[in-house]
C-alpha cells in the first residue's frame, strides 16, 4: 500500500467485514494487484460467500474477473488480475461479495463515509497505448 493510505472498511449486513482494501496497477507486468483484509463473525460465512474482483470498462462492461471462495482466502490476501490484451483506455476495479449458492450480492456500508452499496470501487486506472 502506498504511503498515506487510508483504510477503507466495509461492514456487510451479513456479519462479514472488510477491514481494508487497496489495489495497484502494474503496467510493466500487465497486472492489477488487489490486497484485501477480511474478518467474519461466524466462520460458516466463509463457506457461504464468494468475492468477485472485476475490471470494468467505462460503459460497465466486464473486461476481466477473478472470483474466490472466502474460505480460500487467508485474512490478508493478494489477488492478481491480468490486464494482458486489454485495449488502451480507462478501467475501474470493482469488488462484489455475493452468496455462492444464490448469486445475491451482499449489501454493505462504508464505515468511513456511511455510503451503502453492493458493488464497491477499489481502483481506477488507465492502460496506455504502449502497455
Amino acid at each position: 500500500m502506498a504511503c498515506g493510505h487510508e483504510p477503507a472498511p466495509i461492514a456487510y449486513e451479513n456479519g462479514i467485514k472488510v477491514i481494508d482494501r487497496a489495489a495497484r496497477y502494474v503496467p510493466e507486468s500487465n497486472l492489477v494487484q488487489v490486497l484485501t483484509w477480511w474478518e467474519v463473525e461466524d466462520e460458516q460465512l466463509l463457506y457461504e460467500y464468494n468475492v468477485s474482483m472485476q475490471i470494468i470498462t467505462p460503459d460497465w462492461q466486464n473486461a476481466r474477473q477473478e472470483d474466490r471462495h472466502l474460505y480460500e482466502l487467508p485474512p490478508w490476501d493478494v489477488i492478481e488480475l491480468s490486464t494482458e490484451g486489454l485495449p488502451p483506455g480507462d478501467y475501474r476495479l470493482m469488488m462484489i461479495l455475493y452468496h455462492r449458492d444464490t448469486g445475491e450480492k451482499a449489501s454493505g456500508t462504508d464505515l468511513t463515509t456511511g455510503e451503502k452499496a453492493k458493488i464497491w470501487p477499489v481502483l481506477s486506472f488507465t492502460i496506455g497505448p504502449d502497455s
